[in-house]
């Protein structure tokens, strides 16, 4: 097998994060609460829902529910939809 360690992988992270202010409105709009706010704030910069349970301090499982609540409060199919939906209410 070749040396991976050392490797540099491509990610998916977003250029930019969704601004406070977004996500401000967004949780107006959507009526999210604290928690499911900060789960979308770490995901619209990319990280991944096992990293935001570690700085949460929370299980991947409370992670995954807060992002089934994010989901069903927006009307979206899962976590591509809902980060799509946020970036398109948050730029201008």
């Amino acid at each position: 097998l070749p040396d991976v360690e050392n490797k540099i992988f491509a990610t998916a992270r977003p250029a930019q994060c969704v601004s406070t202010e977004g996500i401000e409105s967004l949780r107006a709009v959507f009526g999210l609460t604290r928690a499911e706010i900060t789960v979308l704030s770490h995901l619209t910069c990319g990280e991944p829902p096992k990293e935001i349970g570690r700085q949460m301090d929370v299980s991947i499982h409370t992670v995954r529910a807060h992002l089934r609540a994010i989901c069903m409060r927006m009307g979206v199919k899962g976590i591509n939809g809902a980060l799509r939906l946020s970036f398109q209410l948050t730029t201008t």
